[in-house]
Formats: C-alpha cells, structure tokens, sequence
C-alpha cells in the first residue's frame, strides 16, 4: 500500500476545505496517511497607525481575497464556516494525532469532529481535555502527561521538512502545497513521481 504525509491546521480555512477532498483521494487510491500538525503561517495584521508598506498592503489584499475564495468555496460545497470561536491547543492537537498514527480512521474521525466543531463557531476551547474528549468518541486512547508534554516537539512549524503552508502532502521525497495539486498527487500515487515529473537533466559541467 502507497504512503502519504499529510500536514494540518485544524485552524486554516484552507485545511478544512481540503479535508473531504483529500479522503476521497486517499479512497480511491488505497493510499495509507499519517497525519501531522503543522502550524498556519501568522496571519497579516494592519498596524494600529493605519501605515502600511506596499508590501504589507500587497500581503492585505491577498490574504482578503484568500479568506473570500474559502468563504465563497465553502458556501458551494454547502460546508458550515462560522466566524472561529474557540481556542485550540495545537499541541495537544499534535500529541493526539501520533497517539492514532497507526489507526487511519480513528485519526480521520477524530480530525473531522476537530474540523466541525471549530469551524462551526463552537465556543468551548480544545485545550488538552477538549481534544481528549474528541479523540476519545472518535475511539482512540486516552493521552498520558508525558506524551502530552512531547506535544510542542511534534509540531512542524513553517519551513520544517519542505512545509511552509497547510494543508502540505509529502509523497516520494517531495512536498506539495494546497490541495490543488491533488489531481497530480494521485498521477504519482498511480504511475511514480518521475513518470509525472522526470528529474531535471544533469547540469553541464564547466
């Protein structure tokens, strides 16, 4: 069976948009995942004195757009994206998801009810004992106090392994960024990365 990394933000719109597209891609193919959480990377804010560089206004209008594409996307495949309310400890998170490694459903259902309840505006926090809750109907262990304080070491955070982004899939050595690149995912499931992407030509010498 084919194997594949994948990299998670419960947090980012653009993780759980990817979500159900990424299940049935591993369906169809037969294709075993391990789930990571990655952190997001920081959101642009505006200064509080309203100046802003080009750049900064550049990074402003593109993370507008990014948050109306998820909202107008969401709203089309009829997917609840409330106004976030909860607060979330990505370790705790972290330390869940490699207590169920080796269970991919379990992992799967416990990541879709994390999914659903904070983009469903849910306002009860999932610290440690909120993911536990979740983990624990979606029939996985109950987390010890060491395998929670490894949490923090479990995170990947932005530019680690390749992954500066979510949600990231690493299959054959590479990493791709967003779930458009699914399509080409499941051509290098199906026929080997370098019958989709053959390696660069030596470079010449001298």
């Amino acid at each position: 069976m084919k194997h594949i990394d994948l990299y998670v933000d419960p947090t980012s719109a653009a993780s759980y948009l990817a979500f159900e597209p990424t299940l049935v891609l591993l369906a169809r193919t037969g294709t075993q995942a391990s789930w990571h959480m990655a952190r997001k990377p920081r959101r642009h804010t505006a200064s509080a004195d309203g100046e802003e560089t080009v750049s900064e206004r550049h990074k402003r209008v593109r993370q507008a757009y990014q948050d109306d594409e998820a909202a107008r996307y969401a709203r089309w495949r009829g997917l609840p994206m409330q106004t976030p309310r909860a607060e979330l400890d990505a370790a705790a998170v972290a330390a869940a998801l490699a207590s169920v490694e080796s269970q991919p459903q379990i992992a799967t259902d416990y990541l879709r009810s994390l999914y659903d309840h904070y983009w469903s505006g849910n306002p009860a926090p999932l610290h440690a004992a909120g993911v536990q809750q979740l983990l624990t109907a979606a029939g996985g262990p109950v987390i010890s106090e060491s395998a929670l304080a490894q949490g923090p070491a479990l995170l990947h955070e932005a530019g680690e392994t390749g992954v500066f982004d979510v949600p990231a899939y690493r299959i054959a050595g590479e990493v791709f960024i967003g779930r458009q690149h699914l399509p080409l995912i499941e051509r290098i499931i199906r026929e080997g990365l370098e019958a989709v992407i053959p390696p660069l030509p030596p470079k010449a010498s001298g």
